[in-house]
């Protein structure tokens, strides 16, 4: 939830720390959240697995983190989704990182990025946004 715990909050609660932070989107997945500040910044929390938060390893945040590799790539969209994750930069590159498969599954996950990754074949396309 980014309190830095993992107890349920049944009322919304403030997420101390971030006072001079100003978010301007937020996406929830199944476990994992991603916000987006006015400056572009993507911030990352939750479940960890599969590499979804985008901090280079599966291990869960309790807290907001930034993401480092987004530091001099302006963000404008962002969507979490079960197992992965995807934003668009402000010259309209479309960035993955996350699993393309479930993390249960028998098959070997070799489908899996730890950092956000521009897709690439799609330069002569321009995305605006991602849901």
């Amino acid at each position: 939830l980014g309190h830095g715990c993992d107890l349920n909050e049944h009322v919304p609660t403030h997420i101390s720390g971030l006072d001079t932070v100003k978010f301007v989107s937020v996406s929830c997945g199944f476990f994992h959240t991603l916000a987006l500040t006015d400056l572009g910044q993507v911030y990352s929390w939750g479940d960890g697995r599969c590499g979804k938060l985008g901090h280079g390893d599966e291990e869960s945040k309790l807290i907001p983190t930034k993401i480092s590799a987004f530091e001099s790539i302006k963000i404008i969209s962002l969507s979490a989704s079960q197992f992965c994750s995807f934003s668009v930069s402000d010259v309209g590159n479309l960035y993955f990182w996350g699993s393309k498969q479930h993390p249960n599954s028998e098959v070997p996950n070799i489908f899996m990025e730890l950092l956000p990754k521009k897709i690439e074949g799609l330069d002569n396309i321009r995305f605006n946004l991602v849901s």
